[in-house]
């Protein structure tokens, strides 16, 4: 958990990315402007069980291109989309990584700046796309960026 102060974020947001059955990002976005007043407990968002479509499925650290996918990961939510993110960013600690990470997230999470995330802060961006999986977009749904 990280507290802090950061940028305009959609406060009052919680939201998830899912890159693997055993790998979510999960964010609980509260906002508040007086002193020390974050310093309430707040819960993560707990994910559900998986109901919605399919999406790919890779992490790589150190590209910064879209990664191959060899496997499918269940998002937990119907109107949930595929999500590919790559960038270079310093954490906390100030050490720098990147990584390129492809799996499912809220629609919420796709609509999040991500150079404004709390807790990173993001150097550059490859590629970040959010999109209907292949099973929506058959039955007419368009692209969502």
């Amino acid at each position: 958990m990280y507290k802090g102060c950061s940028g305009a974020l959609r406060c009052n947001t919680k939201t998830y990315a899912k890159v693997h059955d055993n790998l979510t990002l999960t964010y609980n976005i509260q906002c508040c402007d007086t002193n020390l007043c974050n310093k309430k407990f707040y819960e993560m968002p707990k994910p559900g069980k998986p109901k919605g479509p399919l999406c790919p499925s890779c992490l790589q650290p150190n590209i910064l291109k879209k990664c191959e996918s060899k496997e499918k990961v269940r998002c937990l939510n119907k109107g949930d989309k595929c999500v590919t993110f790559s960038a270079i960013f310093e954490k906390p600690d100030n050490t720098i990584n990147n990584y390129t990470i492809r799996g499912c997230a809220s629609s919420m999470h796709c609509r999040l700046d991500a150079g404004k995330l709390v807790g990173v802060r993001v150097l550059q961006v490859g590629v970040f796309e959010c999109k209907y999986p292949e099973e929506l977009r058959k039955d007419g749904k368009k692209d969502m960026e």
